[in-house]
């Protein structure tokens, strides 16, 4: 079977691949390569998948070097060039500050909820990075087009003011949640009309909280983002059928049914959040829908590493615990980290359908854990693709 026969297996909810794990490295900002090097240090027409966390633009070459069954296909943009003082702004208009390598917010350009009305979101990005041909073994991933609703008013209202609209302005949160939707649809529109090839997954994404709480209550989420995000995967399924996968932080077990009434396929959620034990959330989802990035590549790939059998044989079979699902890593790797994250993939890949429901069954088994620490042995691992921004063709889109 090709990855893609495998892949519509998965989602028809046939159970465990027999192929083996299914395995994303870099497919998306949510699950890419950060590479925050100083400016100075960069070429000057330098593009990256994410201004803000610096992510690295990945193509075909790069995907195949890290072992990833999924490359993306989603809008490049300038690497983001301080001022004197080591800020930024990005597109919405926020003003970052670069602090030990990390960027942190700085200012919010509404601070004042008497300008919502009069508030314009930027232009839809205009540059896009996608794979020409369709390839059996490579899974194409539209990458997140735009802000979620909430990472949107957050954003631009700066994330306390957007609570106290919630709270006491309710006309003002839903006016600026108005302009979160309008530009998410305009920004989906036109990726998913540019696409040289269809997709095999459109990726949305949120930032809904922290990890022991949610921003907003469970019933202002459904008042006010619920409906949105519904008019939102209206807008997409107007342009593709292809599988819709959702990445969200928080602690979002109080809002779960909601999320997957969306009608999405691939599900990501923070694993460390408060209520969100993987395995329990497995339990609570229906065998077509495929979790995603819930198990630490990172961490296994080390432990693979400096022998930590321990670490190995319970990582496997608590991964055992989520299927069916996709190994990626549990949120975007610094350059440091890929090596780790490619040997973690590489280890759960060599899991076969009969391998995890043993495990499932009597927990982690030696001769499994040794054949998969064999497969690790045989990977050749060079991310010199990746440790070097890659020239790649660069389409210039535009709205439809």
């Amino acid at each position: 079977m090709t990855v893609r026969q495998r892949w519509a297996a998965l989602l028809r909810g046939s159970g465990d691949d027999p192929g083996g794990v299914l395995v994303d490295i870099g497919s998306s900002v949510r699950t890419g390569v950060r590479d925050r090097r100083v400016a100075t240090a960069r070429p000057a027409d330098e593009l990256v998948a994410d201004p803000v966390q610096c992510t690295r633009l990945l193509g075909t070459a790069a995907a195949r070097a890290v072992h990833s069954d999924f490359v993306r296909a989603g809008f490049a943009h300038p690497f983001p060039r301080p001022d004197a003082d080591d800020s930024f702004h990005d597109a919405l208009g926020v003003r970052w500050l670069w602090c030990d390598g990390e960027p942190a917010p700085l200012e919010h350009p509404l601070t004042d909820a008497g300008d919502v009305g009069s508030f314009r979101a930027p232009p839809v990005p205009t540059r896009l990075v996608a794979p020409s041909v369709l390839d059996d073994d490579l899974l194409v991933v539209a990458d997140v087009a735009a802000p979620g609703p909430v990472e949107f008013c957050a954003a631009v209202r700066g994330p306390w003011s957007f609570l106290d609209d919630v709270a006491d302005d309710r006309a003002t949160a839903a006016a600026l949640l108005d302009r979160a939707l309008e530009y998410a649809i305009g920004c989906y529109d036109t990726l998913l009309q540019a696409l040289p090839v269809p997709p095999d997954l459109v990726l949305l994404a949120d930032d809904l909280g922290y990890a022991d709480s949610m921003f907003l209550a469970a019933s202002d989420h459904r008042d006010l983002v619920a409906p949105r995000m519904r008019e939102l995967v209206a807008a997409i399924r107007a342009r593709t059928d292809a599988p819709l996968g959702l990445s969200v932080t928080g602690a979002v077990g109080g809002i779960l049914p909601d999320l997957l009434d969306l009608g999405v396929h691939v599900l990501h959620v923070q694993h460390d959040a408060r209520g969100l034990d993987p395995a329990e959330v497995r339990r609570s989802l229906p065998a077509t829908t495929v979790l995603h990035g819930v198990t630490d590549l990172v961490e296994l790939g080390r432990a693979v590493g400096v022998g930590d059998m321990a670490t190995v044989a319970n990582t496997v079979y608590q991964f055992a615990r989520t299927t069916p699902a996709v190994a990626a890593p549990v949120g975007s790797l610094d350059l440091a980290e890929l090596p780790d994250a490619i040997v973690g993939g590489r280890f759960l890949a060599a899991l076969g359908a009969d391998d995890l429901a043993l495990v499932r069954r009597a927990g982690p088994v030696r001769s499994i854990v040794v054949r998969c620490l064999d497969a690790v042995r045989d990977t050749e691992i060079d991310t010199s693709d990746v440790a070097v921004p890659a020239r790649l063709d660069v389409a210039v889109v535009g709205p439809g």
